[in-house]
């Protein structure tokens, strides 16, 4: 019974939003992540200018959206999955926010071309139920064995996964062309693994966010290295669970 409405609350955005808000105000925030996201909104008067890669379908374990329905948080959410896109654009619909901006593409350190990104067949996933089928996609990725090693022990990867192509974009073009609004005070990068390519070839002396929340858990011996380059431009890092805020010094 619990797993149907819970199932029921998920489909309608608004009514999700409201239980969140509700559960959230009665039991304090349990997330860790939230309450530092929480701290730079209010830093901010809850004014801030975001791009969030990876926004997946901006509902299931997104760390943004508690403070984009509630707060003056605009900016872009690219999403590079072409059947999970549409959800992100679904979930948001209801807000009538001209000031997000949609993005169907990949951002990669060269920003052109296509690249494969690796995901479970449609096929595969039509026999799911819709929360799983979700979490498949969420865990979609560059790296083809990243994707493989979250498929059940039956599923030949072979015959499960098949690359998509996605168009790329780099972040300084999307600053340029569709940041609704100036400076970009928060980068999120949620790109299971591609981290550690990404945030390591970004020239953060032009880009120049004041805060960079990412995704840790999927680093591995690479995470150093990450928080290396970021140190070299004088962020600051604080490890929140299974995530990182790194902050600009003097910001």
């Amino acid at each position: 019974m619990l797993k149907l409405i819970k199932d029921f609350v998920r489909r309608r955005p608004a009514l999700y939003d409201r239980v969140r808000n509700l559960k959230r105000s009665v039991l304090g925030a349990q997330d860790p992540a939230y309450g530092r996201l929480r701290e730079f909104s209010h830093s901010h008067r809850d004014q801030v200018n975001f791009i969030q890669i990876g926004a997946n379908d901006g509902l299931r374990n997104d760390p943004l959206r508690p403070f984009i329905v509630r707060h003056d948080w605009q900016g872009v959410l690219v999403e590079p999955l072409p059947t999970v896109f549409p959800l992100l654009q679904r979930n948001y619909a209801y807000l009538q926010r001209p000031q997000l901006v949609f993005l169907n593409a990949a951002v990669t350190v060269e920003g052109e071309g296509n690249l494969e990104f690796w995901s479970v067949k449609q096929s595969h996933l039509d026999a799911l139920p819709l929360e799983q089928r979700l979490d498949f996609q969420r865990k979609a990725s560059f790296n083809r064995g990243h994707v493989a090693g979250f498929l059940p022990a039956h599923w030949n990867p072979d015959q499960a996964l098949e690359p998509v192509p996605v168009p790329c974009l780099g972040l300084e073009q999307i600053i340029a062309t569709h940041l609704p609004r100036k400076p970009l005070h928060l980068l999120v990068i949620d790109v299971e693994g591609y981290e550690s390519t990404l945030i390591p070839g970004l020239d953060f002396s032009r880009i120049r966010p004041e805060a960079v929340f990412f995704e840790t858990e999927h680093l591995g011996a690479d995470k150093q290295r990450v928080f290396d380059h970021l140190g070299r431009y004088g962020y600051r890092i604080d490890e929140v669970g299974l995530d990182a805020m790194a902050v600009r010094e003097g910001s």
